[in-house]
């Protein structure tokens, strides 16, 4: 089943990107992911390797994503947060509910039907993941009602939350994007939090006088069939519009700094953030 799903649009570029947390994790010492290499696969060797070509960075940029959303992943679930339901949204490939296994947390993790079952066929090949508390819902968090189904399966809107998006905002349309914004904000406990990443316009609205690497790294994912639909220098006013009042940004430059100790401008896809936002600052953060 695995191999005739891998060519499906959904299952590329989280091939991709688990293939690049498997190197990621050879490479630094930050990021700890011993079943990226099996979520990926073959295929997603094959995707990284095409976008190495046009986009050297894309691997470091991972390794940083990962990095960062763990690191903010450990303090929020810890006292004195002490978040204990954990939601993935758009995860097919993430390993996150075995890395963080003992430590008392729920999770729950959305998927496009087709990745979902993939990542179960993968999953079904692994003898060494440690026990967890995994609720998985095979659905499309862009459409459906993904507060609702979540409830009935078992997430308690009477905690808070930590709702994990990773790798996912800028495929999704505007108008989609807000709505799945709008109603964790409005629909979740007081003290939930969002993480996701995000990137900037220069990418998707590249002038004449940008690299043609950056141009061709942006057609590989259109290849892949994701294409870019969503970008914004500054996610701040979009949150506030729909009711964030706690939103912090990190970009790219300053989270190789934080973990790698490099700030080098002539990284071609700086043009990337992670925000964490909510309607209540979490304390000491």
């Amino acid at each position: 089943m695995s191999t005739d799903l891998t060519d499906h649009p959904e299952c590329r570029t989280p091939l991709m990107m688990a293939a690049y947390r498997a190197r990621a994790t050879a490479r630094y010492p930050f990021v700890n992911d011993p079943w990226a290499a099996a979520m990926a696969g073959e295929e997603g060797q094959r995707f990284a390797l095409e976008m190495d070509r046009f986009f050297p960075s894309s691997e470091l940029w991972l390794a940083l994503r990962t990095a960062y959303i763990d690191r903010v992943m450990e303090f929020l679930t810890q006292p004195p947060h002490d978040l204990r339901q954990v939601v993935l949204l758009g995860s097919p490939t993430d390993t996150r509910p075995w890395r963080f296994a003992g430590r008392g947390l729920r999770f729950f993790e959305t998927s496009h039907p087709v990745p979902a079952a993939l990542k179960r066929a993968r999953l079904e090949q692994l003898t060494d993941l440690p026990e967890t508390s995994l609720t998985a819902l095979a659905l499309d968090f862009q459409k459906d009602d993904f507060i609702g189904a979540l409830q009935a399966a078992g997430l308690s809107l009477e905690e808070p939350t930590l709702f994990v998006m990773e790798g996912s905002s800028y495929y999704i349309a505007e108008p989609d994007l807000r709505r799945v914004l709008r109603e964790l904000v409005t629909r979740g406990h007081p003290r939930s939090l969002v993480l996701f990443d995000y990137v900037q316009r220069r990418l998707i609205e590249r002038s004449t006088q940008q690299t043609t690497h950056l141009d061709q790294a942006v057609e590989v994912f259109k290849r892949l069939r994701a294409p870019f639909r969503f970008a914004t220098d500054d996610m701040l006013p979009l949150l506030y519009d729909l009711g964030y009042r706690y939103v912090r940004t990190v970009n790219f430059d300053e989270l190789a700094l934080m973990f790698e100790g490099t700030w080098r401008r002539e990284r071609e896809f700086r043009y990337q953030g992670v925000v964490l936002a909510g309607n209540v600052a979490p304390i000491y953060l």
